[in-house]
């Protein structure tokens, strides 16, 4: 299953969001 410009939107929104939460 080919990975979709959505899913790799959000994989990335999610890593960003993630990286965020353990700086603070």
């Amino acid at each position: 299953m080919p990975i979709t410009r959505f899913q790799y939107y959000w994989n990335s929104t999610a890593a960003t969001v993630a990286g965020i939460t353990g700086c603070t």
